[in-house]
């Protein structure tokens, strides 16, 4: 008989290369549109920190 492992599915939020680390992360609340598929919100995101 064969041992069979949890029987789920996980989320992959972020996949880093081996070098790097994930130093932090916000949750965001769900923006409201009125049903347009646009990219114009985006331009107001903050950019991440530059590496010190």
């Amino acid at each position: 008989m064969a041992k069979v492992g949890r029987n789920t599915q996980g989320v992959t939020l972020i996949r880093l290369p081996d070098d790097e680390k994930l130093v932090g992360l916000v949750q965001l609340d769900a923006m409201e549109t009125d049903g347009e598929d646009s990219d114009a919100d985006a331009s107001d995101a903050t950019p991440p920190p530059a590496d010190a």
